[in-house]
């Protein structure tokens, strides 16, 4: 069996794929101890698998581990898009820390990419932050954002500081917490899509991946300001393990030479 391992700055993504099919999925949080929380998923599939159930194994994402050899992001998104038989020239990737837009061709091979810059402005690590400042859970600051069909205030997300700047002004303004969520999810939208497009026209489907996908305000508002229908799977949230792996050729999977 294939292993795939995706790890985040808050999550780990772990697959398993026998004779091309998924039989194991895993979306955690390993809330900051990523060693502690691979060790617990590699005794689950010790249990559930045995000893050697492990063939070959990829390991992608935006976290160093010491004797790690690493699969690239953009390269498991690619692998995993046909593995998966989108149907999608696109790839926009929302991740805690990173977002991307990848595009293919007509047989869905890689053409270019662009990668936002180190800020954090319009990842998931910023959502996080502005759902603590109003007082919110992440999930419930996407949820009430989603729901909510009034007017909302316009809040700048190219910057944390314009940001809390524009939300304490809204509340002064009497707007509630559910238009602000939304104004909020509005703005991550228009900046996102302003730092990945810059002006081209993409051709083709569009397929969204990444822990961000699970806020729909979001994808509804990429999808109106683009235009068109954004696929959300429910492998979104796996994607690139699964491209990691299909990559993945390393033998021998050790959990103790890779925490060490």
């Amino acid at each position: 069996m294939k292993l795939g391992l995706d790890i985040g700055s808050k999550t780990i993504k772990l697959v398993l794929i026998d004779n091309n099919n998924i039989i194991k999925k895993i979306y955690k949080n390993h809330n900051g101890d990523i060693k502690l929380e691979l060790k617990r998923l590699y005794d689950e599939l010790v249990k559930e698998y045995g000893d050697n159930c492990i063939d070959s194994y990829g390991i992608c994402g935006s976290i160093e581990l010491n004797n790690l050899k690493t699969i690239d992001n953009i390269l498991a998104s690619v692998e995993a898009n046909k593995f998966l038989n989108t149907k999608c020239q696109n790839i926009i990737s929302i991740g805690c820390e990173t977002y991307s837009l990848i595009i293919l061709d007509n047989n869905y091979n890689y053409i270019e990419h662009t990668v936002n810059s180190l800020c954090a402005a319009g990842t998931g690590s910023f959502i996080d932050q502005q759902a603590e400042r109003i007082g919110i859970s992440t999930e419930e600051l996407g949820e009430i954002a989603f729901n909510y069909k009034g007017k909302t205030p316009s809040i700048a997300t190219r910057c944390a500081v314009f940001a809390k700047s524009d939300i304490i002004h809204s509340q002064a303004e009497g707007y509630s917490k559910e238009a602000i969520a939304a104004g909020l999810c509005e703005g991550m939208a228009r900046s996102l899509l302003a730092n990945l497009i810059k002006g081209r026209d993409l051709e083709g489907d569009i397929v969204c991946i990444g822990g961000v996908t699970k806020n729909k305000k979001i994808i509804q508002e990429i999808s109106k300001l683009l235009k068109k229908d954004i696929k959300v799977l429910e492998e979104s949230l796996i994607f690139n393990a699964i491209g990691a792996a299909i990559l993945g050729r390393e033998k021998n999977f050790n959990i103790d030479f890779i925490l060490n």
